[in-house]
């Protein structure tokens, strides 16, 4: 959940970071030769980075603690399933951020080490507003650092969870300053949806947003991706809507046809070839038919959300949103 390409350790290669639904977060070193096999994200003692619930490998069960606690603090109970990588406290190495997905609040790890032999803190240090926790409305499902309105200081921006489909992205605007950051009240950039959708028209269910210029016009641009969850009501279709519905039904199963097709024809020209290069060739494959295949899925998931005012059994589409800024700035 929630990953990031960064370089944790300052060797010159990117490492991945994500979070995890288990309540900890993994890291996979990055080399020459690509990424390590994922491991857990540890503090100065070895240990993982914990809230207060993680999912105990060894025992195989759900497991509460405190241990984690900020000395004098009673955090409520947390699993942080998000993760993020910052310069905190702007002393040229990485700090990490703890997400906590049951009740909304941002964690500290201070990195007490170097860019290149990082060591995390001990404790998780609630990020504070005004100085009080700030709490995320709906419990957080990513954030990260950016730079909203180029005043030198990092912002943050989380998206939530969401409880009952009132998912939200938010900006924290940092009003402290370098090296010690300070948060103002959130800006909603995506407001709860309110309502129950009745399209496929935004998320509103586990938001995961970014911040670029994806047109090129100097501004941010906002990119979510989440899901986004129907129930409508049975009703009549008018005969427009059936008309409708039955086109887009045959384009959605054409589309499926014809990739199950290209996916037949892939495993036809391996199906007798030594293992090792029944592999190689179907990669090779996958990479000459991928165009076809990508435009297959298109059509499919173009069609379905076509149909998704149309259909009425409960159903989640999941997908990626861009709200362009038209602000001019």
């Amino acid at each position: 959940m929630s990953p990031q390409f960064v370089d944790f350790d300052a060797d010159g290669h990117l490492d991945l970071l994500a979070g995890s639904f288990g309540g900890s977060p993994y890291i996979a070193r990055g080399s020459a030769k690509g990424f390590g096999q994922p491991e857990d994200l540890r503090d100065g003692k070895g240990e993982r980075l914990i809230l207060n619930q993680y999912w105990d490998h060894e025992q195989e069960q759900w497991t509460q603690a405190t241990t984690w606690n900020e000395p004098g603090q009673e955090p409520p109970e947390g699993q942080g399933t998000s993760v993020f990588a910052v310069d905190w406290d702007a002393d040229g190495d990485l700090d990490v951020l703890l997400g906590d997905y049951m009740a909304g609040r941002i964690y500290l790890r201070l990195n007490e080490g170097s860019a290149r032999e990082p060591r995390l803190t001990l404790f998780n240090v609630a990020i504070r507003s005004a100085g009080t926790p700030l709490v995320v409305p709906g419990k957080v499902a990513t954030m990260r650092a950016v730079h909203w309105d180029a005043d030198g200081l990092f912002d943050l921006l989380v998206g939530s969870v969401g409880k009952k489909g009132d998912g939200a992205v938010y900006l924290y605007r940092n009003i402290g300053k370098v090296g010690a950051p300070d948060f103002g009240a959130p800006l909603v950039l995506l407001a709860p949806a309110g309502a129950p959708l009745t399209n496929v028209s935004r998320p509103n269910h586990g938001l995961y947003p970014d911040l670029f210029d994806l047109d090129g016009d100097g501004d941010l641009d906002l990119l979510v991706g989440g899901s986004t969850d129907l129930n409508l009501p049975k009703r009549e279709l008018s005969a427009a809507e059936k008309e409708h519905h039955l086109t887009q039904a045959k384009r959605r199963d054409a589309a499926k046809e014809e990739l199950a097709a290209l996916r037949a024809e892939i495993e036809a020209a391996v199906k007798d070839l030594p293992e090792e290069e029944a592999t190689s060739r179907r990669k090779a494959l996958q990479q000459e038919f991928a165009p076809r295949l990508r435009d297959c899925s298109r059509r499919s998931a173009m069609a379905d959300f076509s149909l998704a005012p149309l259909t009425f059994e409960r159903k989640s589409y999941h997908t990626v949103f861009v709200a362009l800024n038209e602000s001019g700035r």
